[in-house]
């Protein structure tokens, strides 16, 4: 049979050979299958359930930070509330004060001059405002003019820092120290407190600017404990304008007084943070000083809340009172001068307790005249004592029976929870003297009405007495039957709406629930 020149041999060959080229082909494609498959498998998990979510290192979140306006950050620690940016030039701005400084890698004023000796004593500066040296180069704060102090005495062995950022509270403050205790190594710690240490921890923006928010460590969330300075300043103002000077009807501040359970337990929370991280610092051999810069009734308040709490620590007065002349006129912080005299009586005590080798206290120089002689001293404990319920009579004889947001009476005595505008937050708190009766006055907002019928609980110490209903386009009045507790001393009174929307005024947004026509404590 004619096979086109192709005999049965050579069919079987060409056979062999086809089916051996298929096989190297399927063995080719299950190799490269393979190996295509290995390689996915190292770009991609096996299950969806098993990939990682995006988490930005520390480096990308204050990259992130250094973009926006503000000055601040956010923290790893919810407590520190904010930091300044890391490691930056700034331009800080508040009030009428802008300044130019330099940050360090943990978002703090950053310590001039070249990295200190390793056997350096190092001294922190801890607080706010005041410690930070609000207005000041960064030549003029208090831990530079105190290190350059100390300079000489300790043969240029010392490094001092400043741990402080503006408005922190003391929590932010303690915690920040105690989160950072290893790398900075205080061998000496000097706080110093200032009045509003007892407020709440601000809050940052995404713009990096400061914010009423919700801290972390109250009790009520939903309450911003802060003087409701801003409503006061433009009320003020208005009335002024009209020929009306509200100054003899205001009432006294009440966050600090310790006419009420909420003041009384913020000393009592600021004296805890102060008593455990001076526990800390004895754990590493380091001493603490509370340094008062002036005698306020803050800061009498505060000695005696310690020495109520147990043995206070060592304290290290400075000026009696800060006059207009010590400050910067501009701003009521401390001016470049008055902390030089700050950092001298520092230094001078430091040697006085035994802190630093005594023969140094010889090479220091005199105080500038102007601040000789105003030097304070700490109260006695049975004097401080005495001090704070002499105080205590004479704020509760200042206490307004009736709190108005529209005629500014009593408006000291609200512990926070009001708009710019008057208007109620979500939870509203306020102090009012003795009585058996509370009349509450509330009206809606203008907008929106689908936000009433809103119920507004009412509280007296914490004791729930009842509720209003606001409803749209009608104020409303209830009266609420008072215990023997607010018969006999001044009394808390806390609102509390159950639903709220935004408002805006003067281009911020704000949480606003109904509109405080008047509260009023009846005898």
């Amino acid at each position: 049979m004619n096979t086109g020149g192709m005999n049965t041999g050579g069919m079987k060959k060409l056979a062999v050979f086809l089916a051996a080229t298929v096989a190297c082909l399927l063995l080719l494609e299950g190799v490269l299958s393979l190996a295509w498959a290995t390689s996915l498998r190292a770009l991609v998990p096996r299950r969806v359930e098993e990939a990682q979510p995006y988490q930005p290192s520390d480096h990308d979140r204050a990259a992130a930070a250094a973009r926006s306006e503000g000055p601040f950050r956010v923290p790893e620690d919810a407590l520190v509330a904010y930091t300044l940016k890391t490691a930056s030039a700034l331009t800080f701005t508040e009030g009428k004060v802008t300044m130019q400084l330099v940050t360090d890698e943990l978002g703090l004023r950053a310590r001039p001059g070249p990295p200190p000796a390793e056997d350096a004593l190092r001294i922190v500066v801890l607080g706010d405002s005041v410690a930070f040296g609000f207005g000041l180069g960064d030549a003029d704060t208090l831990a530079a003019q105190l290190e350059r102090l100390l300079s000489a005495p300790l043969g240029g062995r010392v490094a001092c820092y400043t741990v402080a950022v503006p408005s922190w509270n003391a929590r932010n403050a303690w915690r920040f120290l105690l989160d950072h205790l290893e790398r900075l190594r205080p061998d000496i710690v000097l706080y110093l407190p200032v009045e509003n240490d007892l407020e709440d921890s601000y809050g940052v923006t995404e713009a990096g600017q400061r914010r009423a928010a919700e801290d972390p460590a109250s009790a009520h969330p939903l309450l911003h404990v802060r003087p409701v300075r801003a409503l006061v300043t433009l009320r003020t103002r208005e009335l002024r304008a009209a020929g009306d000077d509200p100054g003899e009807r205001l009432g006294p501040g009440v966050i600090g007084a310790r006419l009420s359970a909420l003041s009384r337990a913020r000393y009592g929370d600021m004296a805890r943070i102060i008593a455990e991280g001076v526990q800390r610092l004895k754990r590493i051999q380091a001493r603490c000083a509370l340094v008062s810069y002036e005698q306020s009734e803050f800061h009498q308040e505060l000695r005696a809340e310690l020495l109520r709490a147990g043995p206070a620590p060592v304290e290290i007065p400075l000026l009696t009172e800060l006059l207009r002349d010590d400050t910067l006129l501009i701003d009521p912080h401390p001016a470049a001068a008055t902390v030089s005299a700050f950092a001298l009586w520092i230094a001078a005590s430091l040697f006085e307790l035994g802190w630093l080798p005594a023969e140094g206290r010889a090479s220091l120089p005199s105080v500038a005249e102007g601040y000789a002689g105003r030097r304070a001293r700490v109260l006695a404990a049975a004097e401080a004592e005495g001090w704070s319920r002499a105080r205590f009579a004479r704020l509760e004889h200042e206490l307004q029976a009736r709190i108005s947001p529209e005629t500014l009476q009593g408006i000291l005595q609200v512990y926070g929870g009001l708009n710019l505008d008057g208007t109620l937050e979500a939870q509203c708190a306020l102090v009012l003297p003795r009585g058996k009766t509370l009349r509450v006055h509330l009206a809606p907002l203008a907008a929106p009405s689908d936000l009433y019928p809103l119920e507004v609980r009412v509280f007296a110490n914490e004791r729930a007495l009842g509720s209003l209903s606001v409803r749209a386009g009608e104020e409303c009045t209830a009266s609420f039957e008072l215990g023997s507790a607010e018969a006999a001393a001044p009394f808390e009174v806390r609102l509390e709406a159950r639903d709220w929307t935004l408002v805006t005024v003067r281009g911020k947004t704000w949480v606003a629930a109904a509109r405080l026509v008047e509260l009023e404590s009846l005898p």
